[in-house]
């Protein structure tokens, strides 16, 4: 889940805003740092958190069943879901403050272009796969989603969509 302490350490943890960090870090390791923040599409990480945050035996009941129950539990949950939007992570005040985006969807590329940033050696071998045993399920993101549902993820990343230039999904014709 979101949030929980990297382990062995009590101050940090994923997804804390940068405001905190840079607090912990103080002003002149903060501008001295290289900062970097992996980005998502929101239709896909809402697909994403839905898997994560299902109760276990519940996730196991939809991995077998038809995709239509995936669906209709799906679209009920995102009504009333606290979705993750990650803006405080690379904004202070409204102010982008990382110098550079990773995304998501190019991860080992981008992380390859950090690294020779920083000149590390790039080791993709040796990065984890977080959370990857949470979605059980094959189908593409865009196939869990209604008008209602696409609207949802509009409004609440609607920043997101548009800064990161991120394709919207196409006009459903039906619910």
């Amino acid at each position: 889940p979101r949030g929980d302490p990297i382990p062995d350490d009590p101050i940090l943890h994923p997804h804390m805003s940068a405001s905190r960090v840079r607090e912990i870090t103080g002003e002149v390791l903060w501008n001295e740092y290289y900062k970097f923040s992996v980005v998502r599409n929101p239709f896909d990480k809402i697909v994403s958190q839905f898997w994560i945050v299902l109760f276990p035996p519940v996730r196991e009941l939809l991995k077998q069943a038809d995709f239509s129950a995936v669906r209709k539990v799906f679209l009920e949950w995102i009504k009333g879901a606290r979705l993750p939007v990650d803006h405080a992570v690379y904004s202070i005040d409204g102010e982008t403050v990382v110098d550079y985006f990773v995304r998501f969807e190019t991860l080992h590329a981008d992380l390859e272009r950090v690294c020779g940033r920083l000149a590390i050696p790039w080791e993709p071998q040796r990065l984890g796969h977080y959370h990857g045993e949470y979605r059980v399920r094959k189908e593409h993101f865009s196939e869990y989603y209604s008008r209602e549902a696409t609207d949802i993820v509009r409004k609440q990343f609607a920043w997101d969509l548009q800064y990161f230039d991120y394709s919207d999904l196409p006009e459903l014709e039906t619910d």
